[in-house]
């Protein structure tokens, strides 16, 4: 289902806008996290709710509706939850403790690692860290589809808008978070173009 709301992005451009009810992007079963020790999600964020459970996006494991990667917001913070075990419970492998305002734009990238066992998430540029055993991601493939907006269920939707949601199979860096972070964010003070000169004089 593609909802037809847009609005204005961080940059210039467009967003997605998600109305918190019946507004969400369905993805044909995908095996983007599948087997993987490492990788990164990412996007720009805005919330009009902070009450509740609200998934930006869900990827299943080969079981209908069970959940193995869950990126948005929980109680008023920025969450991922993994689930890197057939059968075994969702955990949670980073939830920083910072408070979000409804309304405001939110540049979020979190990071999965399972070699270093440290999973990682930057928010604005600024980078946070959670220590938690994890296995390298299951290797079943999903059956079910993964979902931009909302669970597969039809539970928990995104109320606000939301752009550049990406997922690299690969560690990203700080550095590179941080990079997107401040050349989306202010791409005039992030660079500047010096005069031409000619050679030879």
């Amino acid at each position: 289902t593609l909802p037809n709301n847009i609005t204005t992005g961080p940059m210039p451009g467009i967003a997605q806008n998600f109305n918190g009810s019946s507004d969400r992007l369905t993805v044909p079963a995908t095996t983007s996290v599948k087997g993987l020790a490492q990788y990164t999600i990412s996007a720009w964020m805005r919330t009009t709710s902070v009450a509740g459970t609200h998934t930006l996006y869900e990827e299943q494991q080969g079981a209908a509706a069970t959940s193995r990667l869950k990126f948005g917001l929980e109680t008023n913070n920025f969450t991922l939850r993994i689930r890197d075990v057939d059968g075994s419970a969702i955990r949670t492998a980073i939830q920083p403790a910072v408070v979000i305002a409804t309304g405001t734009w939110y540049h979020v990238v979190a990071i999965y690692d399972a070699t270093a066992d440290v999973h990682r998430m930057i928010i604005d540029g600024t980078s946070y860290s959670n220590a938690l055993t994890v296995a390298s991601v299951s290797n079943t493939a999903p059956t079910g589809t993964s979902n931009i907006g909302a669970r597969p269920t039809g539970a928990e939707w995104w109320s606000g808008d939301a752009d550049e949601l990406r997922i690299s199979n690969t560690f990203r860096s700080l550095n590179w978070g941080k990079t997107e972070y401040n050349n989306q964010s202010s791409p005039s003070t992030f660079y500047s173009v010096a005069t031409q000169e000619t050679y030879p004089p």
